[in-house]
């Protein structure tokens, strides 16, 4: 079905569809090219991963994975202890931001990743 065509939508010169997708991948410890052809067949603006590598040379993996998508890095990984944002190139990044929650004992480490995105020409 087209975008258009969904129930909500609206059309015109204002108008902007985002595409996002959640995705936990498993530290990338799966089939990686496949991995990536599913987030590039689904044309996302935004990919909000869980379970993103965090260790030993995460940022590789990260920009790996920007890559092989056609997105960018935008936050998150090891810094936000897991969760990564990814965008297209269509979004405007207003403001990213990493949170480390405090430590509890016998649990991993946790955090969350945050942007504030802007698509289209609106202010």
């Amino acid at each position: 079905m087209p975008l258009a065509d969904l129930p909500g939508s609206t059309t015109g010169p204002d108008a902007a569809v985002v595409r996002v997708l959640s995705y936990n991948i498993r530290s990338m410890r799966d089939d990686r090219e496949a991995l990536a052809r599913v987030i590039r067949a689904c044309s996302p603006d935004v990919v909000c991963v869980q379970e993103a590598p965090r260790f030993f040379r995460w940022r590789k993996a990260a920009a790996w994975l920007a890559r092989e998508t056609g997105l960018v890095y935008t936050t998150g990984g090891a810094t936000a202890a897991g969760p990564m944002i990814l965008t297209s190139l269509r979004a405007h990044v207003e403001h990213a931001e990493d949170t480390l929650l405090p430590r509890v004992p016998g649990l991993h480490r946790r955090g969350f990743a945050t942007a504030v995105l802007r698509f289209g020409g609106g202010h």
